[in-house]
């Protein structure tokens, strides 16, 4: 379980860092799409329950330095869930 564990650590922060190298580098941007303003007679689907805006035709890429914040927030989140996978793990192996 240890050594899955550093594994899958391992595996993440080798991801984490090949992305913040690309994102240093323009190799990617990130970006996030523009939802239509409904007011300005958008045909973007306003109806309860819609889950995308896959219809946004528009957009908008992140600043390098606001990206490599929202890539840093990321990893933090996906080392605490290795984590909690681990010490979930653990707690099954003695409770058996």
């Amino acid at each position: 379980q240890d050594q899955q564990h550093t594994r899958e650590l391992s595996d993440a922060k080798r991801n984490q860092a090949l992305l913040r190298d690309r994102l240093a580098t323009a190799d990617v941007r990130l970006s996030v799409l523009l939802a239509d303003d409904p007011a300005s007679g958008s045909k973007v689907p306003t109806a309860a329950g819609s889950v995308s805006v896959v219809h946004a035709a528009r957009r908008a890429q992140l600043d390098p330095a606001h990206a490599q914040r929202i890539i840093a927030i990321t990893d933090d989140g996906d080392n605490g869930l290795i984590a909690l996978r681990a010490c979930q793990a653990y707690l099954r192996a003695i409770a058996d």
